[in-house]
């Protein structure tokens, strides 16, 4: 289910893997608001305008939801945004009830 911003049309909205300020793995909500040329696409993001490499890997948001492939399931924004929180991705399956139990 994963696509390319290039792949996308003005005014799609989808979700992009990032960073935090303190370095953390993020998942937020965006929407593509323009074409720049060369490759860069002009993107929405939570309210902060950003320039985007067409190559960037986003997740469509379809009905209010995403495709969590690290779960092979559909979710909610909500759960989708939370999810990079509760199970890093180098994170073993010992260590999800570890997790599950801590509070953010």
């Amino acid at each position: 289910m994963n696509k390319k911003i290039e792949d996308l049309k003005v005014g799609d909205k989808f979700m992009m893997d990032g960073y935090t300020g303190n370095g953390e793995f993020i998942k937020t909500k965006c929407k593509l608001i323009t074409y720049n040329g060369m490759n860069k696409y002009v993107v929405d993001n939570e309210g902060v305008t950003v320039l985007i490499d067409g190559d960037e890997t986003v997740y469509p948001i379809v009905d209010e939801m995403v495709y969590e492939s690290e779960i092979g399931k559909w979710v909610t924004v909500d759960e989708y945004q939370s999810y990079a929180y509760n199970y890093p991705i180098e994170c073993s399956a010992e260590l999800d009830n570890e997790w599950a139990n801590e509070s953010i």
